[in-house]
């Protein structure tokens, strides 16, 4: 059995070889999606595919009565009902079978989201990824996840991104201004990744943070960096309202990734014809992206169809016409945003996929392997 650590997994996953396992994660979730079918008018399903991804098992950190934190459960009679836990461990298993058993992916990821974990010098969302040898069914591999978590939803978004700039013939123009709501690992992945697939086309980079120490710490990291030290880069206080106005109204790619359960600014504010990627909920009771606006204003795309229970998405009907199904569709070629997608935003809303993360775990097992990085050990 491999075990990578944390910073062994960044050694061994490249910007590059992490958008190309997403690409092939991605473009194996295929659905049913035709034109104008939501959760409320002929809800899409996932087809059948070499790709099989389970429900996940969520489990809230404590219980009633066991923890301060009496926002997680509520009691009814002798059940215990829960809430939408702000803290939850969720356990998300998948497989994708190839054309022999040796192709096979099998593996599952433990994820860990602690709101408080930032207080504690951690990160929000612990990660651990387990891969299986299909054929006997032993552990193959452990790997640190979380960096991995972050880097492949930014691969997702970026891929995302430049499918929609490409239909809506954006990527022609260069000095594009990017603009990314939180400044944990997941803002600074979405700089790297967007960075590196539109490669001489963003410009400017606004970072938006409640903490603007963190959002100059992020700066000064990308800077510093040869990989992005092209990019212009400021750091606003979520506070500063008319500077935060002033961003969003000229940006070209909006990113949210932050832990918010409510809109962080006036979505009016954002310029027709901007792309933005929401990553941040994955709850019915959460809603990054203002949810009207998503269904007025916006042409969406999703990673999967679980994503349509987010709050995000909660007014889109059969009505609206305006949700066009997955990214693994758009991948395919199978849809297309759409005229309307000229004279509207595009929005990629991403809940993740643990089909993402056992690709992306094999191209960083390759690697190790290739450059003799991990430890072996027998159970």
């Amino acid at each position: 059995m491999l075990i990578l650590t944390e910073a062994q997994v960044r050694k061994c996953l490249t910007l590059e070889s992490c958008i190309e396992a997403n690409r092939l994660a991605l473009g194996a979730l295929r659905s049913t999606k035709s034109k104008g079918a939501t959760r409320n008018n002929e809800r899409p399903v996932v087809l059948p595919s070499h790709a099989v991804v389970p429900t996940r098992i969520g489990l809230p950190r404590c219980l009633e009565g066991d923890d301060h934190d009496s926002s997680l459960l509520s009691s009814a009679g002798n059940t215990t009902a829960v809430k939408a836990p702000r803290d939850t461990t969720l356990f998300k298993p998948a497989a994708y079978y190839g054309r022999t058993g040796s192709e096979t992916l099998m593996g599952m990821k433990v994820i860990s989201i602690r709101a408080n974990n930032l207080s504690r010098g951690k990160p929000t969302a612990n990660a651990t990824i387990t891969m299986l040898d299909a054929e006997s069914g032993d552990v193959s591999a452990i790997l640190g996840g979380t960096f991995l978590t972050a880097a492949r939803t930014a691969a997702g978004s970026a891929i995302a991104t430049k499918l929609c700039l490409e239909e809506k013939k954006m990527t022609q123009t260069k000095n594009k201004h990017l603009v990314v709501f939180g400044a944990g690992i997941q803002a600074e992945m979405h700089i790297r990744m967007l960075n590196c697939i539109l490669p001489g086309l963003i410009k400017k980079v606004t970072i938006v943070n409640r903490t603007l120490k963190r959002a100059d710490k992020l700066q000064e990291t990308l800077t510093n960096d040869s990989d992005t030290s092209n990019l212009t880069i400021h750091a606003v206080d979520l506070i500063e309202t008319n500077l935060m106005q002033e961003a969003v109204a000229s940006a070209d790619i909006i990113v949210t990734a932050t832990n918010t359960a409510t809109p962080i600014f006036d979505w009016s504010w954002v310029n027709p014809g901007c792309h933005i990627n929401g990553v941040g909920s994955y709850l019915s009771s959460s809603e990054e992206v203002d949810s009207v606006f998503v269904r007025d204003k916006c042409v969406t795309i999703s990673d999967t169809i679980e994503a349509l229970d987010v709050g995000d998405l909660k007014e889109l009907d059969g009505s609206s016409g305006n949700y066009v199904g997955l990214l693994g569709d758009l991948l395919s070629g199978k849809i297309r945003l759409g005229e309307g997608a000229n004279s509207k935003c595009t929005f990629f809303k991403s809940v993740g996929t643990s089909i993402q993360d056992i690709f992306t775990s094999d191209a960083v097992i390759k690697d190790a392997q290739r450059l003799g990085i991990g430890t072996h050990v027998d159970l």
